[in-house]
């Protein structure tokens, strides 16, 4: 079966919702929601230098920091149709789903584990000269040097490239339909998860690039 995925700000405790749910559906160069998290993230805006993951609904126990609820959220979370004595984990997806929440103790807006971000579907995020950065582990990926890749789908000739932010950031892929199965590059997928990251069109001094590149079967 197909793995829905959430894209997570743990800093500012948002989510965003994908325009295309999979994981593959919307990895790319030019999709709406991945060009308004990318403006979101560059230098000078409210999410630059915030820690983030990208969450599958299958993503059980692969946290390696858990996330903290107050004891009233979690009071909310142990008495919900979610909550699974024997899994106790808490999956950071499940917290950005309200409507699957059915719990006589709360309503939808005191659950407020994460805060929805709406998207605008028509912005167009520039990425010439610019930078995908890693704080933490001080790395960076210039979106200059990413490869297009011709895909046989429907007829479409075009040319398109995979989104480098959200097969870094995911810690379940490879657990569901829709997820990266390309052999490129699956030693960074999920590396950055968790960890600090921005946009630049400046690379900090001593950091050090690295090429995913990314490209779907």
């Amino acid at each position: 079966m197909g793995q829905y995925y959430q894209a997570i700000n743990l800093t500012n405790r948002l989510f965003v919702s994908p325009n295309g749910m999979k994981l593959m559906e919307h990895s790319w160069i030019g999709n709406s929601t991945m060009d308004n998290i990318c403006r979101d993230i560059e230098k000078g805006n409210k999410s630059f230098k915030t820690r983030w993951i990208w969450c599958g609904d299958y993503a059980d126990g692969e946290m390696e920091e858990p996330i903290y609820l107050t004891r009233k959220q979690l009071d909310i979370y142990e008495n919900s149709s979610l909550y699974d004595p024997e899994y106790p984990e808490i999956n950071p997806y499940d917290l950005c789903i309200d409507k699957y929440w059915e719990t006589e103790v709360t309503t939808e807006m005191e659950v407020n584990f994460f805060s929805e971000v709406k998207t605008d579907p028509e912005y167009s995020f520039d990425y010439k000269g610019k930078y995908l950065i890693n704080y933490d582990k001080e790395e960076y990926v210039s979106f200059d040097s990413l490869p297009e890749h011709k895909y046989n789908w429907d007829d479409d000739d075009r040319s398109w490239t995979v989104h480098p932010l959200s097969l870094l950031m995911c810690i379940s892929n490879g657990r569901g339909g829709g997820d990266y199965h390309g052999e490129a590059g699956q030693d960074y997928i999920g590396t950055w998860a968790n960890d600090t990251i921005g946009i630049d069109s400046e690379i900090p001094e001593y950091f050090f690039e690295i090429n995913p590149n990314f490209q779907e079967q």
